[in-house]
Order: C-alpha cells, then structure tokens, then sequence
C-alpha cells in the first residue's frame, strides 16, 4: 500500500534510527526506498547493514532533496508515498494513521498526521509522542496555513502517486519546495488530516 521514501545526504548519525522506524512499523505493507544523493559520509553504509527485503537503495549525484524524492517516487511501485527526511523517526503506528486517514477520506490527494520535535539525541523518545485521539478531518489547506505554520511537515505526509504523475514532481529550489509542492497538492485535490502525533 506505501512506498517509503527517504531522501538522503549525509546523515550518517541518523539513518540508520529513520529506516529502524519504519522497519518497526505496525502496518507491514510497504517497500522502502532511500535515494543516496551523493552523500560523502558514511550513509551508506549504516543502510547496508540493514538486512530486509523491503528495502532498496538508490545512488545519484547530489542534485538536492527535490530530486532525490522525485527519483523516489518515480521508482515506487504502492499507490500511496510516505516520505521521511532520513534525520526524523516514526512512532510505530504512523503508516497505520495514514492508513486510517485515507480509508475515511479516500479522495484525498495528500494526508498527513502531526508531528513534534523531540531529542534529537535520544532514539526511543519518539515512542512517547503519540498522545492525542486519532481525530481525522478533511481541510481547507489555505485556510488551515493561516492559523498556524506548518500544517503538513515532510516526515508526516503521504501522497497518492497519480498525483506526482498529474502535477509533477518537486522543483529543485535550494529551500521550501516541500511548502510550494503542498500548495501545487492542495490546489487540485482534497487534503485530509490527523490529529495524533505520529512523527
């Protein structure tokens, strides 16, 4: 049902902490892909003592996070991409809320629980953050925007994959091509969200 995606350049420190937790995941139906974006640290090498099938690797010259998702994407083989920035980390049941987000709202073109910041130094702190009722709305984007920032964050979002192939992929600006590519989404298709903080 998800392809995983994670952009990654020079997260040594951290890699290997996003892939356990999505490898950790209550719902199992999913492959990962990590797209290697000319990383000159020792990245890839924590992903090569990963052993589990469902992950695959993909190397390519540092051309910055936009493209490294959009080759992602365009690899992937699910309906829906999940993406996680390779320095972030799921609670265990994030794939599961995204789940129950599009079986309420099927229509949706993005979906997205929230997110937090936690320790950056404590690897099972993200395991205390999911707190909040699982309430699950449909949303005005732009009107959402307004009242508070950062309605949709990269590491809590999945898109459906004809939308990538309808709008295109993400652009390859130095910053914000997350915030543009959510207002391109949100533009043409329903935009549906939790409330549980998985992420």
């Amino acid at each position: 049902m998800f392809t995983i995606v994670i952009p990654l350049y020079n997260k040594e420190k951290y890699i290997r902490r996003a892939i356990d937790s999505v490898l950790s995941q209550d719902f199992e139906d999913f492959e990962l892909i990590v797209v290697n974006d000319g990383s000159t640290d020792g990245s890839v090498s924590q992903i090569k003592e990963v052993s589990d099938n469902r992950l695959k690797l993909i190397n390519q010259l540092n051309k910055g996070v936009g493209s490294a998702r959009n080759t992602g994407i365009s690899n992937a083989n699910s309906n829906w991409i999940a993406l996680l920035d390779a320095d972030d980390v799921w609670a265990t049941n994030h794939l599961s809320e995204l789940k129950n987000i599009i079986n309420k709202f099927p229509l949706s073109g993005m979906v997205a629980t929230q997110h937090t910041i936690v320790n950056t130094n404590s690897i099972n702190s993200v395991r205390s953050i999911d707190s909040q009722n699982s309430i699950i709305r449909s949303i005005d984007y732009f009107f959402e925007t307004t009242k508070k920032t950062g309605v949709v964050c990269s590491s809590a979002v999945a898109i459906r994959k004809d939308v990538f192939k309808n709008i295109g992929g993400f652009s390859d600006v130095k910053m914000g091509e997350d915030l543009e590519y959510w207002a391109r989404i949100a533009l043409d298709y329903p935009v549906a969200i939790s409330e549980k903080v998985t992420s």
